[in-house]
Order: C-alpha cells, then sequence, then structure tokens
C-alpha cells in the first residue's frame, strides 16, 4: 500500500500496524500536552521527554508535520468563536453602561426619588431656562406625576424606565419608544448568548461559528444605536440644565 506524506512517497506494511495506529492516534491528539513534556511519577511533576520530542504539529523547533492535528484545529476554531463572543458581550456591557450614566445623569435624583423624562419635558422652565424637579409638587400648579417606587440598586435603568407605566405619554430625554426597542434588542441579543453557549456546549463548532459571526453585527449594530439615541437625547438637553430641590422646599 502506498500513500503520499509529506511529500513524499511511503509505503504501509499491513504486518506492521503499530506505527501507523500511533500516527493516526498523534494526529488526533497532537497539541493536548506540550511535545516534549510528560508526568513523572518518580518525581512527581512535569519532566522533559526527549524520546517524544518530535510532535506532530508545525511549530519548532520539534515539529515533524507541517499540518494542525484535529485537537489544534478544534481549538484555533473554538477560540476564534470566543474571541468574538467576548468582543459582542463587552460591546453590550458598555452600552449599558453608557445608558446607566446617562440615567444617573439626568433621571436620577440626589433624595432617592425618580425625575421621571416627562416631569422634566413638561415642567414649565424657570425665567433663566432651567428646569427645576421635586418629589412635592410641580411648579405653576401643575398637578404631580404618580411614580414607581424606588429603584432597587441591582435594578438597571433600562429595565427600570422599560417597566415604568408613566412613560407612556409624554416624551421625555430616552422616550419609552428607544427604552423598549433597546429592550427588544437586548433581549434578542440575550437568546443568541444562550443559543451560542448551548452550541459550545455541545461541541457543534459550525453552527457557533456562523451564529457568533451573527452576534457581533447584531451586537455592533445595537451599540451604534444606543451611541445615536443617547447622542440625540444630550443634543435635546443642551438648552436645559437639571436642577434638584429638597422635598417640601419651595
Amino acid at each position: 500500500m502506498r500513500f503520499t506524506s509529506q511529500g513524499r512517497v511511503v509505503h504501509a506494511r499491513p504486518a506492521e500496524p503499530t506505527r501507523h495506529v500511533v500516527a493516526g492516534v498523534g494526529m488526533a491528539l497532537g497539541g493536548l500536552v506540550e511535545p516534549t513534556e510528560r508526568f513523572s511519577p518518580v518525581h512527581g511533576r512535569r519532566m522533559e521527554n526527549w524520546l517524544w520530542s518530535v510532535g506532530h504539529h508545525p511549530f519548532g523547533p520539534f515539529g515533524n508535520c507541517s499540518t494542525l492535528s484535529a485537537v489544534l484545529a478544534d481549538v484555533a476554531h473554538r477560540n476564534a468563536i470566543l474571541i468574538r463572543t467576548d468582543t459582542a458581550l463587552r460591546a453590550v456591557r458598555a452600552s449599558l453602561e453608557d445608558v446607566e450614566r446617562f440615567s444617573e445623569e439626568y433621571l436620577a435624583m440626589p433624595f432617592g426619588d425618580v425625575a421621571l423624562p416627562s416631569d422634566l419635558m413638561t415642567w414649565p422652565a424657570d425665567n433663566d431656562g432651567a428646569m427645576s424637579g421635586s418629589s412635592g409638587g410641580k411648579p405653576g400648579g401643575v398637578a404631580a406625576a404618580k411614580r414607581r417606587g424606588p429603584r432597587t440598586p441591582d435594578e438597571s435603568w433600562l429595565d427600570f424606565l422599560y417597566a415604568d407605566p408613566e412613560r407612556s405619554g409624554p416624551p421625555g430625554p430616552l422616550p419609552q419608544s428607544v427604552v423598549a426597542a433597546m429592550e427588544e434588542e437586548l433581549q434578542e441579543l440575550e437568546e443568541m448568548f444562550v443559543r451560542l453557549g448551548a452550541q459550545l456546549y455541545s461541541h457543534d463548532l459550525e453552527e457557533a461559528h456562523v451564529l457568533s459571526s451573527s452576534l457581533i453585527i447584531t451586537t455592533h449594530t445595537f451599540r451604534a444605536y444606543v451611541a445615536q439615541e443617547i447622542s440625540a437625547a444630550r443634543i435635546t438637553l443642551q438648552c436645559c440644565r437639571t436642577t434638584h430641590r429638597a422635598p417640601g422646599r419651595p
């Protein structure tokens, strides 16, 4: 039996199967450990094993092959998927942090209450153009809006605003339609992350590779949308400034 290995014709002798079995195992498992290392029971640690110093990999100085083993190929494939997943996850976290910073700047009150965007946009402005907010009544005799309970420490601003029924009417720095769109896209991204994790767990690298490509594109689209809406909200608020008054003060 003749076949080509590393550009040379070699003869496989059926009467000597051991070397071919070892070669096949090396092609499949090469790269699991360092090619020159083994565990020594005598020394109780890893030692150099020069008998196996020539490994099945294309990397020097002990490589004797120009191709990657099946294990190394799978590792490279999986690492590419994990890098995309990590990049997408970092982009989502950065977008949520942008929403948190914007909300803390314009929607949070230092007295533990919540300044609803409808309050900020409908309260009459002071003579100097500043918009004032308090947890008592609105200036000008306008009835105070009904408010949700205080936001819990483990609740994000995006979830809090999305679940706020008082935001369905007048627009604010982050209108309810924008918050709802962000929440829907975030749920879609969460489902994609869950599916990707299941595919990696089942070692379905081909499907995971395709999904990771779609995931990183969707994530960049989400990040661009969040940045655009926050920028537009900041432009809208350039003509105003927010001031806070303690409860009960005129």
